[in-house]
């Protein structure tokens, strides 16, 4: 619209009225149209459009004191994305012209992500020494099954030695059974994780593999998460080894998968006394042949079967249930039913049963936005709904059963009802409670809007509404809302706490960390979960809660903060991935001291600490 309306000026009016005496109207409209937009970075530029004339454009405009971590992050953001698409054209101006000796923190594993094997070829080639190898990038690889450069990077690149567990593990999930015995093989790898994660991803071959040719802790084979998968090969070839044995969950397993072979196989092998619950499994995910053979070998049913099959809307077995089975049916046959907007079932049980439903039934129903249930309900049963009802469907945005319950029934709505139709973002039903209903809101609803980034509602409630807000609302925006909380900064008072500092820090949010700090006059020069950072000593409660301080998510911010702030950062911890090969680098060159854990964390702790 705004460059429609520019040429119309231009051509129609300047072009075919003007005598040449207002040049400096054109001027203006120029340099207006040439400013770029605030929300515009050169990472969302190309996240958005995966042009490089536009980066050049917005780099050739960027303010003259931005950051230069700032620059960091937006460059590593930006050779990411253009790393995952293939585009060498502006991968290679990122790295020779915008940031020519910048290290690339993301570029490798987002190649290895979208599957870019020439990309991956051009940074090993020409940028060696300022990318990350050797880390899980190949995990990436694995997962999206990229083949290429799964090879290319076993034949290229060595895996560090922090990273071979991970990487392993994701092979196992994957069911690459050739990078689990490369790295067995080549490297030696423990493949006690590898082989849980192949059981429970169903991978046959790698789990037989790993218990025949590895030295693991555990080499009895998971039953459970054979028969979740319909291994039938894996379950008899553990169970003529006696590598282990069923539990009472195995059949459960096999009967919610429909694979009529493990259960016949499990009967046989077992007997009945370990088919405790398979009958409602059955029902639950609709296996009506797994049904009738439980019933034609007389296995107990739990008396959940009608239950579990209503809920899910399986009608054909629900008749079944009635016709060749004698057990107790519960009253939440029709409300599960009911709860799932299955109306058939709702009016088959009405019809055929006699356990009735409770006022679960409609209410359910409206929550999730079933109003044919609703109706049918409302007509042809006595049980009403809950007070309150409509506070419930608010929540989902199902302003046409709001509107229906406000005229037809009288359970009415509360305050909540507002709040939580404002944290979801659905203005419609916002506008129409507060034209409609007499409850209003509190000052949740803002601050819920804020929080999950609803301008709009925000906006509307501001201008509409007197709750107003709290600082929650300006801190729980820091997670990552900047323009809400420019908006909030600029039109309220409230303010916002510390916490806004360590949710955007926390977050990766490095665009809100720097406005919130532009904007807080020296109040907060430093931010983390660590209350005791700003002492001469670390007090108890320091030392407890920097154990637990949340891995730093963006690399430029944690190492802008700590470049900054480094009197600040003496008692501060970090937590990072052992596989972030640039991080960890930067913390020796600091002079940290890393704790490695097992679980492929690493707590670095400043050299001045002796806790």
């Amino acid at each position: 619209m705004l460059l429609t309306a520019a040429r119309v000026v231009c051509r129609d009016w300047l072009d075919a009225h003007g005598d040449g005496t207002l040049p400096h109207v054109t001027r203006c409209i120029d340099a207006f149209l040439d400013t770029p937009s605030r929300k515009w970075t050169l990472a969302t530029a190309y996240e958005k459009t995966g042009s490089l004339r536009l980066m050049r454009f917005l780099a050739s405009r960027e303010p003259a004191g931005l950051e230069s971590f700032d620059r960091q992050w937006l460059f590593n953001d930006a050779a990411a994305h253009a790393a995952a698409h293939g585009d060498l054209e502006s991968l290679e101006w990122l790295t020779e012209s915008y940031l020519p000796a910048m290290f690339l923190t993301k570029a490798v594993a987002a190649a290895a992500d979208g599957g870019q094997l020439d990309v991956l070829k051009w940074l090993h080639a020409n940028l060696y020494e300022r990318c990350s190898w050797g880390s899980t990038a190949l995990c990436s690889a694995i997962r999206h099954k990229h083949d290429d450069v799964i090879e290319w990077l076993q034949r290229t690149v060595v895996p560090l030695e922090q990273c071979r567990a991970e990487i392993m593990a994701e092979a196992a999930k994957c069911g690459n059974l050739g990078v689990v015995k490369w790295l067995r093989i080549e490297y030696h790898v423990n493949a006690d994780e590898a082989k849980h994660f192949a059981e429970q991803y169903g991978h046959s071959d790698v789990v037989q593999w790993i218990i025949t040719h590895c030295d693991v802790a555990n080499w009895h084979v998971d039953f459970d998460a054979a028969a979740a998968n319909g291994s039938l090969e894996l379950l008899q070839w553990a169970a003529d080894r006696v590598l282990g044995t069923s539990t009472r969950r195995t059949i459960r397993f096999a009967a919610s998968t429909g694979n009529l072979e493990v259960v016949k196989w499990l009967h046989d092998e077992f007997g009945e006394c370990r088919f405790e619950g398979a009958f409602a499994e059955a029902a639950r995910k609709g296996h009506l042949v797994v049904l009738k053979w439980l019933h034609e070998h007389d296995v107990s049913d739990s008396g959940e079967t009608m239950d579990a099959a209503a809920g899910k809307g399986f009608l054909e077995i629900v008749r079944w249930i009635h016709a060749n089975r004698k057990g107790a049916f519960s009253i939440a046959a029709m409300d599960s039913a009911a709860r799932n907007g299955h109306l058939d079932v709702v009016q088959w049980l009405h019809y055929n049963r006699q356990e009735g439903c409770t006022t679960s039934a409609m209410s359910d129903a409206a929550r999730n936005g079933f109003l044919d249930v609703v109706k049918w309900l409302h007509r042809n049963r006595s049980e009403g709904c809950r007070q309150f009802v409509m506070d419930e469907p608010v929540a989902f945005g199902h302003l046409e059963v709001v509107k229906w319950l406000h005229e037809n029934r009288t359970e009415g709505c509360s305050k909540f009802a507002m709040n939580v139709a404002a944290a979801n973002g659905h203005l419609k039903v916002v506008k129409w409670l507060h034209e409609n209903r007499n409850e209003g809101c509190t000052a949740a609803a803002m601050n819920g809007a804020a929080k999950n980034g609803h301008l709009e509602v925000v906006k509307w409630l501001h201008e509409n509404r007197s709750e107003g807000c709290t600082t929650d609302a300006m801190d729980d925006a820091s997670c990552g809302h900047l323009e809400t909380v420019q908006w909030l900064h600029k039109n309220r008072s409230e303010g916002f706490t510390l916490a806004a500092m360590g949710n955007a820090f926390t977050g990766g949010h490095f665009d809100v960390v720097l406005f919130l700090l532009s904007v807080s006059s020296g109040r907060f020069p430093i931010f983390c979960t660590c209350r005791g950072m700003n002492q001469s000593e670390p007090s108890e409660v320091c030392k407890e809660e920097s154990q637990s301080l949340g891995r730093a998510p963006c690399t430029e911010l944690a190492t802008w903060l700590l470049h900054n702030y480094p009197k600040r950062a003496e008692f501060c911890v970090c937590m990072v991935l052992a596989d972030d090969w640039y991080f960890m680098d930067w913390f020796r060159r600091m002079g940290w001291k890393p704790t490695y854990r097992p679980n492929g964390e690493v707590i670095w702790r400043n050299k001045f600490q002796t806790w």
